[in-house]
C-alpha cells in the first residue's frame, strides 16, 4: 500500500496519461489540424495543484513510515533531511509492514476501550457511594458528620457539569444534595465532639469560596450551592452558634436595638464575629469585584431567610446602591434591599433597624437616579426601592417618610420626564407620585372617614340582617298557625 502511494506521488500525472496525450497529439497532426497552444497561466495553475497533491501524498507516506518504525521521527524544521528510505518491494516485507501497522492501530483501540471501561467502573463506584450517603441521610436522627459532605459533593458537581459522559452522576449528585442532605436537621444539643463549631464555619467558608470562583454548572449548581449555604446557616441559627439578635445589638452599639440580647447556653453566639466578617467580605466582593461569580439569588435567599442578619450587613447594601462596580450591580443592591424591607417583622419596633440607614439610603438613591447616561432598565430598581422605602416608613414613621420622599421626589420627577417612553419606568414613577400625594393628605381625616364608612356599612348590614331575621320568623309563625 505504501509502495502504491509512493508510486502515485512520484508519478505525479505522467506515465500513461502522457502517452495518451502524445497519441492524441499525433492523431490531431495526422488529421491536418495543428495543436492549439495552451494558456501559460492554466499550465502553471495545474502544475501547482499537481505539486500540492504530490507533497500531501509524500507527507502521508512519511508519517506512516515513521509510525511503523521504518523512518525516524522528523527533526526540527531547520534540520529537515530530504533523503528517503527505500520501501520494501517483496511481499514478505510488505506483509510485515502491514502487521506492524495493524498492531499499532489495535493497541490504540484497546487503550481507548480500557480507558472507557475504567471510567464506567469509576462512575459505578461513585453511584454506589451516593446510594450509601442517601441511606445515611434517610435516618430519623442523622449524624452531624453528614454536614461535611455537601462541600465535596458541590466540587464533584462542578467537575461533572463539563463532561457529558458524567451526566447521570451530575443529576444524581444534584438530587441528593437538594432533596436529601439539605433537608436534614441535627437535633439539639450540638454534638461538639463529633463536629466542632469551627469546622462547621470552615465548611461555610469553603462553600462561599467555591460559589465565588466556579464558572460552569448552570442553574443546577447555583441552586445546589444556595441550598447548601441555607443548610449551614440554618444549622448555626438553630443551635445558637450564630445569634442574630445579639449580633445586631453588637453592631448597632445599643442604639436602635430591639432589646437586650437573650441569654443562651454556653457557646451561644460563638460564630457571630466570623460569620459577620465572612458575609461582609463576600457581599463587598460581589458588588465591587470584577471576577466574583457569586450568584445574586444566593444573596437574595440569604436576606429573605435571615433578615436580622441581613440588617447587620445593611451598610454594605446601602453603600452599593450608588457605589457598586456598574449600573447592573447597583440595581442588584436595590433589589436586595427591597427584599430586606419586605420582611416586616425583622424591622423591629417602629422600624428601629431601618431608621439609622434612612439618610444614607435617601442620598444614595438621589445619586443613582440623577446619574447621567443610565438606561431605563437601570433606573427602574432605584425607583422601586424609593417607593418601598416610603411605603414602609409611612405607617410607623410619617416624619421620616416625608423627609425621604422629599429627598428623592425631584430626581424621580426628572426621570419621568426624560424616560417617559419606557412604560415600566413610567409606571414605577407614577406609583411613587401617587404615594407622595397620599402622604400630603391628612391621615387622621382619612382614618375617621374610613372608620365612619366602616361603621355605617356595618350598621346597614346589621339592619338588613335584622329585617331578614324578622321576615324569616314571621314566616315560621304563619306556618305554625
Amino acid at each position: 500500500r505504501l509502495a502504491r502511494l509512493r508510486a502515485g506521488g512520484e508519478g505525479g500525472g505522467g506515465g500513461e496519461g502522457g502517452e495518451e496525450e502524445e497519441e492524441d497529439g499525433d492523431a490531431g497532426d495526422s488529421q491536418g489540424f495543428g495543436r492549439v497552444p495552451s494558456d501559460p497561466a492554466e499550465e502553471a495553475e495545474s502544475a501547482s495543484e499537481e505539486s500540492d497533491e504530490d507533497e500531501a501524498a509524500e507527507q502521508m507516506v512519511r508519517a506512516l513510515e515513521a509510525a511503523a518504525g521504518l523512518r525516524a521521527a522528523p527533526a526540527a524544521a531547520d534540520g529537515d533531511d530530504d533523503s528517503d528510505v527505500e520501501m520494501p518491494d517483496n511481499p514478505e516485507d510488505m506483509a510485515r509492514l502491514d502487521a506492524q501497522l495493524g498492531a499499532m492501530v489495535r493497541e490504540r483501540v484497546e487503550a481507548q476501550a480500557a480507558a472507557r471501561e475504567r471510567r464506567e467502573q469509576q462512575l459505578h463506584f461513585k453511584m454506589r457511594t451516593l446510594e450509601l450517603v442517601e441511606t445515611l441521610a434517610r435516618r430519623p436522627a442523622p449524624s452531624a458528620v453528614l454536614l461535611l459532605l455537601p462541600l465535596p459533593l458541590l466540587r464533584l458537581l462542578s467537575e461533572a457539569a463539563a463532561q457529558p459522559a458524567f451526566r447521570p452522576l451530575f443529576e444524581r449528585v444534584s438530587g441528593l444534595l437538594r432533596h436529601r442532605l439539605c433537608k436534614i436537621a441535627i437535633r439539639p444539643p450540638w454534638p461538639d465532639e463529633a463536629l466542632s463549631a469551627a469546622r462547621l464555619f470552615t465548611e461555610l467558608e469553603g462553600t462561599f469560596a467555591l460559589a465565588a470562583k466556579v464558572r460552569g454548572g448552570g442553574a443546577a449548581l447555583a441552586l445546589a450551592t444556595t441550598d447548601v449555604v441555607m443548610l449551614l446557616m440554618r444549622t448555626m441559627a438553630q443551635h445558637r452558634l450564630v445569634d442574630a439578635e445579639s449580633l445586631w445589638h453588637t453592631v448597632a452599639g445599643g442604639s436602635g436595638s430591639t432589646g437586650t440580647p437573650p441569654a443562651g447556653a454556653a457557646g451561644a453566639g460563638c460564630l457571630n464575629a466570623p460569620v459577620l466578617e465572612l458575609l461582609s467580605q463576600h457581599l463587598s466582593a460581589f458588588y465591587g469585584t470584577k471576577n466574583c461569580r457569586l450568584n445574586g439569588r444566593l444573596v437574595n435567599a440569604l436576606l429573605e431567610r435571615f433578615p436580622v442578619l441581613g440588617w447587620c450587613v445593611a451598610p454594605v447594601l446601602v453603600q452599593s446602591v450608588a457605589g457598586a462596580r456598574d449600573a447592573f450591580l447597583c440595581g442588584e443592591a436595590c433589589s436586595h434591599l427591597c427584599t430586606l424591607l419586605g420582611q416586616r417583622p425583622a424591622l423591629g419596633e417602629a422600624c428601629a433597624r431601618l431608621l439609622p440607614h434612612v439618610p444614607a439610603l435617601g442620598s444614595a438613591l438621589c445619586t443613582i437616579v440623577s446619574r447621567k447616561g443610565l438606561r431605563s432598565k437601570h433606573l427602574l430598581p432605584p425607583v422601586r426601592l424609593a417607593t418601598v422605602l416610603v411605603r414602609t416608613l409611612k405607617d410607623e414613621q410619617p416624619a421620616m417618610a416625608h423627609a425621604a420622599c422629599a429627598q428623592v421626589a425631584a430626581a424621580i420627577v426628572a426621570v419621568r420626564e426624560t424616560h417617559g417612553h419606557a412604560k415600566a419606568l413610567a409606571g414605577g414613577c407614577a406609583k411613587f407620585s401617587a404615594l407622595a400625594s397620599s402622604l400630603e393628605s391628612s391621615p387622621p381625616k382619612k382614618v375617621a372617614k374610613h372608620n365612619g364608612g366602616t361603621a355605617a356599612t356595618t350598621e346597614g348590614k346589621s339592619k338588613r340582617t335584622d329585617g331578614l331575621m324578622s321576615s324569616h320568623l314571621s314566616g315560621k309563625r304563619s306556618k305554625t298557625k
